[in-house]
């Protein structure tokens, strides 16, 4: 699977390119104690430009982190991270392949290479209206929801409900999720994105994972933040997006 974290980035404003972000630099910016946490959780990391076509922006990002420590160890041990993150100009970013804190550092690490400061970027939480949207647009490209996760149904026994199937936007099972307090998963296949058969999920959080293509290549990266505009931010999804 190909892990993927979606990064909200202000609408119309592509920022300025800086060619490399160090992690001294991330940490002697004003405002930086609001990501106090994520810093804590970092040994060392570097931002670099990659490249640039007509409608994206390519960045790789480098660095050394905390790992959970085990209780019989002496020392929290340290891992290394290299990845991609692809920005949409003045719409969507996307990281390709970290987990959760690493997309976190990623955003920080965005917000200030782009826009100078922190907090300019975040990681896209989904609402269940989200999910709504992006079920609704998917559906008018002939494709189907396969994975429904969601909790706290009203007026029912159901605390946690868990389905995988095809076609569940046609079962009860969608109707059940319209009634919940909370959605937070949802997953879709999709016939042809990026000339290929499409399948993933994304969560609330903003994460997700690519199950198919197994290798996600630019085009396939950049179909899928064209499709995640047009259907939770139709205003920047109208201008479409070629890569």
């Amino acid at each position: 699977m190909n892990e993927f974290a979606i990064i909200r980035l202000p609408l119309g404003n592509s920022g300025s390119i800086t060619k490399k972000l160090t992690f001294e630099d991330l940490r002697s910016i004003p405002g930086s104690g609001k990501v106090s946490e994520i810093l804590r959780k970092m040994v060392d990391g570097e931002l670099s430009f990659a490249r640039e076509t007509k409608d994206f922006r390519q960045y790789k990002l480098k660095c050394e982190f905390y790992g959970r420590k085990v209780s019989i160890a002496r020392d929290v041990p340290t891992y290394r991270g290299e990845f991609d993150i692809w920005q949409h100009k003045g719409g969507l970013a996307m990281t390709v392949g970290p987990s959760m804190i690493l997309s976190r550092i990623a955003t920080a690490f965005l917000s200030v290479s782009l826009y100078g400061e922190i907090g300019s970027s975040e990681l896209f939480e989904l609402k269940s209206e989200d999910f709504s949207l992006l079920k609704e647009y998917i559906m008018k490209l002939g494709g189907e929801v396969t994975l429904l996760h969601f909790v706290g149904i009203k007026n029912t026994n159901y605390r946690v409900v868990t389905v995988t199937g095809k076609k569940l936007e046609e079962t009860e099972m969608w109707e059940l999720a319209g009634k919940a307090n909370e959605i937070r998963r949802m997953g879709f296949r999709v016939p042809k994105l990026g000339g290929d058969r499409f399948s993933f999920w994304v969560g609330s959080a903003g994460l997700g994972s690519v199950y198919q293509p197994f290798e996600l290549l630019p085009h396939h990266i950049s179909g899928l933040l064209s499709l995640l505009e047009k259907a939770l931010l139709p205003q920047v999804g109208k201008r479409g997006s070629k890569g």
